[in-house]
């Protein structure tokens, strides 16, 4: 979200927290990238950014269900989620082709 240009409080905003959380969130991120202002995170961050752009829309839908598997709760939600992620990860197999 930083890096489509949205301002702090957009962010918190979409995120449903607090423009102080965010401003700390910011703030750590920026310390562990070893970075001080929006602009050198982007630019530390633009191969990042870049190697995200060049994934397949599928390929991030599967990661998202990934990530949504594993804080389900029931063994068939979570069968369901993986055989999903099985068809998707077909899909992009015969779309590359």
């Amino acid at each position: 979200m930083v890096c489509q240009g949205l301002l702090q409080k957009q962010i918190a905003q979409e995120l449903r927290i607090t423009l102080k959380t965010m401003k700390t969130h910011c703030h750590e991120i920026y310390r562990k990238l070893g970075v001080t202002n929006k602009g050198e995170c982007l630019i530390k961050c633009a191969p990042l950014i870049y190697e995200y752009r060049k994934q397949t829309k599928l390929e991030r839908i599967i990661g998202k269900l990934q990530d949504l598997s594993g804080s389900l709760e029931s063994a068939e939600q979570r069968q369901a989620v993986e055989d999903t992620i099985k068809i998707l990860r077909v899909l992009a197999t015969l779309s590359e082709g």
